[in-house]
Formats: structure tokens, sequence, C-alpha cells
């Protein structure tokens, strides 16, 4: 499908969809103006190498709710690639793959609410993040990455707020639940254990970090800082959060 007007897709299934060959295609949808989907399934829609989105490429206004992506796979993101405005609330991604994300690569605005991501990833994190992000009340269970980030990685210079969410037992080389390479990074009421990282079990951040209301317990690491890992020598703040039984360091600050 492709949208460049006003469209609603409610109750449906979008499944086994192909394409590839040129640039900013999609397997199953390709949005370039108001799309709102609702009660459907998106379920083994891929595209190639150099190519957006498995499920749906949005370039304009996306709105996903009640849904379910699964075993999506592309050259960016197996279920959603968002270069607009993206609002995902009460869904589920399971199993998707690709290069940036498994689940959704954002460059521009997106904002997820009440949702569960689990056994997304690859090459990638399940959220890969290069614009504007907030997520609440939300699951990432068992997200793999061979990179950076098992849940969440964070490239953009804008805070990323993280609000009520749980990270459990996910896996990167860096950054086992959430990796942020640069910007701030605000942490509200969550919860991290059993995530696994060679630096930073549960966090890893070059950026400003505030924790609050949190607790980040039972992590590991193969080297350094299995709760939290900080490049830059700039300690995080901690507000009414406990960072305890992490292996082999709760808290390790790089120095500049």
């Amino acid at each position: 499908m492709f949208n460049q007007g006003t469209v609603r897709v409610s109750e449906s299934s979008v499944h086994d969809n192909r394409t590839g060959g040129f640039l900013y295609a999609n397997g199953g949808i390709y949005n370039d103006g108001s799309l709102t989907v609702t009660d459907s399934t998106f379920l083994r829609n891929g595209s190639y190498v150099n190519t957006w989105g498995g499920g749906i490429a949005n370039w304009g206004t996306l709105r996903v709710d009640h849904s379910a992506f699964s075993y999506g796979d592309s050259g960016i993101a197996g279920g959603i690639g968002n270069f607009g405005s993206l609002e995902v609330k009460n869904s589920v991604f399971f199993g998707n793959f690709g290069d940036s994300a498994g689940a959704i690569h954002n460059l521009g605005d997106a904002t997820i609410k009440n949702s569960e991501f689990s056994g997304n990833g690859g090459n990638a994190p399940g959220v890969a993040n290069w614009g504007s992000l907030t997520v609440e009340d939300s699951t990432f269970a068992g997200n793999v990455s061979l990179d950076v980030g098992g849940a969440i990685v964070n490239f953009s210079s804008t805070i990323t707020t993280i609000r009520r969410c749980e990270f459990l037992h996910n896996l990167a080389h860096i950054g086992g639940a959430i990796a942020s390479r640069k910007g701030p990074l605000l942490i509200i009421k969550s919860t991290f254990f059993g995530n696994e990282g060679s630096y930073g079990g549960a966090i890893y951040t070059e950026g400003a970090l505030t924790v609050a209301h949190s607790r980040i317990t039972g992590n590991t690491a193969a080297a350094y800082g299995a709760g939290i890992y900080v490049v830059g020598g700039v300690s995080p703040n901690l507000v009414h959060t406990s960072v305890t039984g992490n292996a082999p360091i709760d808290i390790f600050v790089e120095p500049e």
C-alpha cells in the first residue's frame, strides 16, 4: 500500500509482503500522508538492503494502536521505519530484525506507550533513535543486539525520556538494555533486571544521565559497569534509585 492521503487500517492482516530494489521501499505500507492503524497484524513483511520499514515506512503522520508486528525484516527496521511523526500505543513487537533497528527506527518524533518489545534485534537494538523519543509504560524483554543497546540505542542530541518501563534480560555488546551515544538520557520509575553487556550491563551512556525512582539490579557485564557505565568522567545523577547486586561493578565512570 502507498498512501499520500488519509487512510485508516482497522482489524486487518498485512502479511508476507516483500519489496526491494529501490530507495524508500517497504514491505507492508508506505505512508507519506496521515495513517491510523488499529487492531491489526503485520506478519513476515520485509524489504531488502537500503530500504525502509519491513511493516511500515512512515514519512507523514502515523498512529498505531492495539496492533502487532512480528517477524519483519528490513535493511533499516523490521517493524516501523519512522521519518515523520509516530505514536505507538498498546502494541506488540516480536521477533523483528533490521540492520539499524529490529522493531522501530526513529529519525522523526516518536512516542511509545504501553507496548511490549521482545525478541527483536539481530545486528541492531529493538529501537534505534536519531530523533525525539519518549517511551512510557512499556516492557522490553529478551531483545538482542550484536552491537549497541539490546533494547534501545540513542544517537540523538535531544533528551530521550523513559518513564515507568521494564527492561528484562536484554543483551548487547555495549549497553545490554540501553546505550546512549550522544544526548541526555532521563529515566524515571523504571526497572532493569537480568540485562547483560560487555560494557554497561543495563545502561551505557556517553551523555548526561539522570535516573529517578528506579531499580537497577541483577545485571551483568563482562568488563565494567554492570549496572551503569558512563563515558566522559561525569557521574550519573541518581535520585531515590537503587543500583545494587550487579556484577562485577554496579557503576563505572570512565575518566575523560
